[in-house]
């Protein structure tokens, strides 16, 4: 056994490890979205929103004061599509 040959042997186990991996990763994220969206959307009512840079995120109602705000509490306006 050389140094070569035990490279190649490497990589083809990383080679043979990558579908693997990228299907558990993608079964992960298919379930967290799941999840998440269930719990954010049946529950509490939320619902996703692009902001004016792009950005994706979740607004949800403020059901105390009927306000959306989104997750780290910042009031979203509707009107103007910003954080206030």
């Amino acid at each position: 056994m050389t140094a070569e040959s035990l490279a190649v042997s490497n990589q083809r186990l990383q080679q043979s490890m990558d579908p693997y991996l990228a299907a558990s990763r993608n079964n992960s994220d298919r379930t967290h979205n799941a999840i998440n969206n269930w719990d954010y959307q049946a529950v509490r009512g939320c619902q996703w929103v692009v902001d004016v840079n792009g950005y994706k995120t979740w607004v949800c109602p403020d059901l105390a004061q009927q306000t959306p705000r989104n997750r780290r509490g910042q009031v979203w306006s509707l009107a103007r599509s910003v954080y206030s």
